[in-house]
């Protein structure tokens, strides 16, 4: 079935024309599919069929009610899969609902000296950090995003030790209870996310900081940036859906894995809001990059495509990141 052409996307809206459409095509070919993949597939439709559109609370329960009215309940409760009430049943071989397991971060050898340590950050590599900022945020406010190559593997390696004392050590009290992206949650694959504490992680905090502070110096905010980090992880087959963060004007994203090496694909990209839905790319170029981006919904969402394995394999495979201003 030929696509329609994607028409203006009203935010957070539902097309009713795009579901009665897509209910049309599902019940001429018997297609039986979680709830939440039909959902995904409604709203990738009404963005042009150019990226997969993860659900949100708003989406699920008008296009689920749409369907049911299109169909019917005999055909709907047949074709639309709940998980609770039919957990058994293997849909696709691409799509099993069995949960993946996403690979956890481990203690990094070759840390950082002192000088730039966890627990020690002088006014000296601060001022180096901000010195590796653009002199303004011309490209950031044209193209949506902006790639600034900000620490050493031996930094990152700083960072994510801290991280792992925090949260992953034998000596951490912390109890981590990670938010999943898969096929039934609608937003995304094989990848996993949660809060973290940054007050511990002095390097992080300084890498925080010194973000804001150039946003700021450079661009008038419509709304204050989120307060929150983030630890994102994927393994093979991750992907995360093009949605919209319901916070500040800009966000920012810092690689901890190695491009080509850890992983392949896996590129961050911005989806234009209005059609053609124009999607721009912004792969990482290396471990320490960071991408400030505009998470203004009225512009743009954003997404992750698929990850692949990078040259160390496909048993290691990872893209781990932290998402800054949650």
């Amino acid at each position: 079935m030929k696509p329609r052409p994607a028409k203006k996307a009203r935010k957070n809206a539902v097309d009713e024309e795009v579901v009665e459409e897509y209910a049309k095509y599902i019940k001429a070919n018997s297609t039986r599919e979680l709830v939440t993949v039909h959902v995904v597939n409604c709203l990738t439709r009404q963005y042009g069929n150019k990226f997969p559109v993860a659900l949100n609370q708003g989406t699920r329960p008008r296009i689920c009610t749409l369907l049911r009215s299109h169909l019917g309940d005999e055909l709907y409760n047949n074709l639309c899969v709940s998980v609770s009430s039919d957990a058994g049943v293997a849909l696709r071989e691409d799509d099993d609902i069995t949960e993946v397991v996403v690979p956890p971060l481990t203690r990094a050898d070759g840390a950082a000296s002192s000088s730039s340590s966890s627990s020690t950050v002088n006014a000296t590599n601060k001022e180096i950090m901000r010195n590796k900022f653009p002199k303004n945020a011309n490209l950031l406010l044209e193209k949506g995003a902006v790639r600034i190559p900000l620490l050493s593997q031996q930094e990152v390696n700083t960072i994510i030790n801290s991280i792992h004392i925090e949260y992953y050590s034998s000596a951490s009290n912390n109890i981590i209870r990670p938010a999943k992206l898969s096929v039934t949650q609608g937003n995304g694959k094989c990848g996993e996310y949660f809060s973290i504490n940054t007050t511990n992680n002095k390097l992080l905090q300084t890498v925080i900081e010194t973000t804001k502070e150039w946003i700021k110096s450079h661009i008038t905010l419509s709304r204050p940036l989120g307060t929150k980090s983030i630890l994102l992880r994927y393994g093979l087959g991750g992907v995360n859906y093009a949605h919209h963060d319901n916070i500040g004007d800009y966000q920012a994203l810092l690689m901890l894995s190695q491009p080509g090496v850890d992983y392949d694909g896996g590129v961050f990209y911005l989806a234009e809001s209005d059609p053609p839905h124009v999607v721009h790319d912004f792969p990482f170029g290396g471990v320490g990059e960071l991408i400030v981006f505009c998470g203004r919904k009225e512009k743009y969402l954003h997404g992750m495509t698929e990850v692949i394995p990078g040259s160390a394999g496909e048993e290691t495979t990872k893209r781990f990141a932290v998402g800054l201003f949650q």
